[in-house]
């Protein structure tokens, strides 16, 4: 590995670099740290054909656990009902799409091609040829349920500290993985297939493990005996990444625990952002190892950890990029976090133009009216609990903003996800007198893949002429009035800049 090195690159048009998927180069194949060559680049594809009837769309939520990332994609459907996606892969996975309301599951490795029909009744068929068709078919059409029962898990949270929760926990995720075990040689899955289903069952579990932070409202304990339920995933182990989806939120959940991401200050009940000394002291003490953990080096591939502290110091943040890959053990985690230390440092244009397609085209018609001054875009839903907070403690921030004659505020949520009545109700109180779509669901989705979320709320900015500004904000984060205006103006210095460069 060559380490992470200043960068002077310039970037004068196209997509903003932050968005940017970081994956193999083509003719790369890595060597995992096991010696096994688990990496390798290649396109993955998926051809499928619905007998019954036709949903609006298919959608990939394109969750990565690795870096961080949730990149939406939305496909159509065929008049003849085939479809085809294809995947970008640099190792294979096991994940699953949307076929309208139906989860659909699918395993895709570099350079294969795999085939299913979906029949009148919604049953999933894949063909002889398609590695792991037993164990796909098993996860669409059967549900084998293998999760911790969530009525008792929230019943267990609410009455019990977090020691005696996870050992509960604990129990729950050792009988679920035998459980596994036994579906597996119940149906005579291949030996690949039932150690994907244990390794699936494992993942999905211990992340439900982590609900008791958000059910009770509150830090974890330090205490890293108490999170015995994580020694069931092997430290180094790689097989976790083939869940790209159900790893993202694993991912998500270790890193904000209260021994990674949280360190007392001495004060009672008062934290601060754990150092790497101390984040790495509580992965060792969970895990037992001299070295981070997989999970730990995951945490620390999430591109979303470095944007805001490199904007703010950019040195200081580069320098613990470089001192991380030092203390990771996978070379292919290790390289990523390099190439994300050298887009970081890439800069970036200030707009870019959406593609040509059925989406912007959408987006151009929510918004044309508004061309000629800047539109914020406010991505909400009602039955988001955290959408609705920060429309209701935004209110004096969008009164004032109100004042402001080149801004207009749209907020957009989608006819699934709030119903007709409890929509009207909603915008009656808390967004009267601003301008509010409620648009179809496939719309959305189109609308969520342009702009790359899955999670709400979300925040866009469009320039005047309709271009896209690039910087990643967040409506919240705004003081009052004063900040936003600060943080527009740098925007439109930047606007102005780069038309001068182009006269």
């Amino acid at each position: 590995m060559v380490g992470i090195a200043l960068v002077t690159a310039t970037v004068t048009s196209g997509a903003p670099s932050q968005k940017s998927t970081y994956a193999a180069k083509a003719d790369d194949c890595f060597t995992a740290s096991n010696g096994n060559m688990f990496f390798r680049s290649g396109t993955g594809v998926l051809n499928g054909r619905i007998e019954g009837k036709l949903p609006d769309g298919i959608i990939y939520y394109g969750y990565d656990g690795v870096t961080g990332e949730d990149r939406p994609k939305t496909y159509s459907v065929n008049d003849d009902g085939t479809f085809t996606i294809t995947f970008n892969l640099d190792y294979p996975i096991l994940d699953y799409i949307m076929v309208g309301d139906d989860i659909l599951y699918f395993y895709a490795s570099p350079g294969d091609t795999a085939s299913v029909t979906i029949d009148s009744t919604g049953c999933a068929h894949y063909s002889d040829d398609s590695h792991h068709k037993r164990l796909l078919e098993l996860l669409t059409n059967d549900d084998p349920k293998l999760r911790i029962n969530k009525k008792q898990l929230m019943a267990k949270a609410l009455k019990s500290d977090f020691k005696e929760f996870a050992a509960w926990a604990t129990t729950q995720v050792d009988s679920l993985s035998v459980a596994a075990d036994s579906i597996a040689a119940r149906l005579h899955l291949s030996a690949e297939e039932a150690k994907l289903l244990h390794i699936f069952t494992l993942v999905n579990n211990c992340t439900d493990c982590y609900d008791y932070k958000f059910i009770r409202k509150s830090h974890f304990n330090m205490n890293t005996a108490d999170y015995a339920f994580m020694r069931r995933l092997l430290p180094y182990s790689l097989d976790c990444l083939m869940f790209p989806s159900r790893l993202f939120f694993l991912i998500n959940r270790y890193k904000h625990c209260a021994p990674i991401f949280y360190m007392a200050t001495g004060e009672e009940n008062s934290y601060m952002n754990a150092t790497d000394s101390a984040a790495m002291a509580a992965d060792k003490a969970i895990f037992g190892t001299d070295k981070p953990s997989l999970f730990l080096q995951l945490a620390w591939t999430d591109i979303n950890n470095y944007k805001e502290s490199y904007e703010e110091e950019p040195l200081k943040t580069l320098e613990k990029m470089s001192q991380r890959t030092k203390q990771m053990t996978e070379p292919y985690l290790i390289r990523l976090l390099e190439e994300q230390a050298t887009l970081l440092q890439k800069p970036q244009a200030a707009t870019y133009e959406l593609p040509a397609g059925s989406a912007t085209d959408i987006f151009n018609t929510l918004t044309a009216k508004h061309r000629g001054k800047f539109v914020l875009i406010d991505f909400w839903s009602t039955s988001c609990g955290p959408c609705k907070q920060a429309i209701e403690h935004s209110r004096a921030l969008r009164d004032s903003l109100a004042t402001l004659t080149d801004l207009e505020l749209l907020f957009v949520t989608n006819e699934r996800e709030s119903p007709l009545k409890t929509y009207t109700d909603y915008a009656a109180k808390h967004l009267q007198g601003e301008e509010s779509l409620r648009i179809p669901n496939a719309d959305y989705r189109q609308l969520m893949a342009l702009f790359k979320f899955n999670g709400i709320p979300h925040n866009e900015l469009v320039a005047p002429d309709g271009r896209i500004v690039t910087a990643d904000f967040d409506l919240r984060k705004f003081k009052d009035v004063k900040d936003f205006k600060k943080w527009l103006d740098k925007i439109k210095t930047a606007i102005d800049t780069k038309k001068a460069q182009d006269k």
